[in-house]
């Protein structure tokens, strides 16, 4: 009888130990929750034995890592502003959590250095789609250049139109040497739009605004 309780008593911490080698193998949800099915289908050996320490121990390791994985489910990464949610998440939960463990530790860092590089990308293409747009309306302006000035005074409206609904999708994601391009294309074209329809008037109304500019600008 004693051998036989010998015996069961190595089983059970064998397998304990095996169970708690599968804590450094989890990297998903799935895996986590498969390990805590297979723990808890153990629950009634350990308690008020010698093991209950650390079956208690490597349950609360599987609970943080099924905790950790529902931060960041699959596929959830969509938007720069989810990343930055999800990044501020994990640090709240380390230090909520802290200290952690090697392989949950290590874990946490996989993660993080998985959302930084979704949101790496996500900007780069923010930013190659920002600067395609600038180029589109470099290349609208070169064409304006070639137009009489009715045509031309329409498409500069069109344009600054144009500038004025997207410039806030684009503007954040230029460089400032981009963003100083861009201002100079709307202050070029508002003066354009200026000059073409002064030109318009007759010599007497183009008088009466001299006077009223000058009435405006003196001090």
């Amino acid at each position: 009888l004693k051998n036989k309780l010998q015996n069961k008593r190595q089983t059970y911490t064998q397998e304990l130990t095996q169970i708690e080698s599968r804590l450094a193998t989890l990297s998903d949800l799935s895996s986590s929750q498969k390990l805590q099915k297979d723990l808890l289908q153990k629950s009634a050996i350990y308690p008020n034995s010698e093991l209950t320490e650390q079956y208690e121990q490597i349950e609360r390791e599987i609970h943080l890592f099924i905790e950790l994985f529902q931060l960041v489910p699959m596929g959830s990464l969509t938007t720069l502003a989810i990343c930055q949610e999800k990044l501020t998440k994990l640090n709240q939960w380390r230090e909520t959590v802290s200290p952690l463990s090697s392989p949950i530790q290590e874990q946490l860092d996989i993660i993080i250095q998985d959302v930084e590089a979704s949101q790496t990308q996500m900007l780069e293409r923010k930013r190659q789609h920002s600067q395609a747009w600038l180029r589109g309306i470099e290349a609208e302006t070169q064409e304006i250049q070639t137009l009489e000035d009715r045509q031309k005074l329409a498409h500069a409206l069109r344009l600054l139109k144009k500038i004025a609904e997207e410039k806030s999708q684009h503007q954040s994601y230029l460089t400032s040497q981009e963003q100083e391009t861009l201002e100079q294309i709307e202050e070029q074209y508002k003066e354009t739009q200026i000059l073409i329809l002064f030109g318009q008037l007759s010599q007497e109304q183009q008088q009466k605004l001299y006077t009223k500019l000058a009435d405006y600008l003196s001090p």
